[in-house]
């Protein structure tokens, strides 16, 4: 990936803490990604709002997620229940399934 891009996004290059096994501080870094990751999809949000429906719809729910998947981290590192919506199971993605071209088979 390139460093100019990173520069761009205003987030910085996710690399592992000085050690390794130091579970908390890796969560640390993962929640400060999704932060970034937030503030990011936030801002196209912003930009496309009354111009862009499509890209906003699908921009919202992705952005509805990034949020998510902040309290998972949070819930992990400060051991508190999440108050955001729960997964019936691993992988489903209630805010961008409707965005999705591949069908479940359930």
């Amino acid at each position: 990936m390139s460093t100019e891009f990173i520069k761009i996004s205003g987030c910085e290059f996710l690399q592992l803490p000085p050690n390794p096994t130091d579970h908390k501080a890796i969560l640390e870094k993962f929640l400060k990604a999704e932060q970034s990751a937030i503030v990011n999809w936030d801002k196209i949000c912003k930009m496309t709002l009354g111009k862009d429906p499509t890209t906003y719809d699908i921009v919202k729910d992705i952005l509805a997620e990034e949020i998510e998947h902040e309290s998972w981290f949070l819930e992990l590192i400060y051991g508190r229940p999440s108050v955001h919506m729960r997964r019936k199971y691993a992988g489903e993605r209630h805010h961008t399934k409707k965005h999705s071209r591949v069908w479940d088979i359930t």
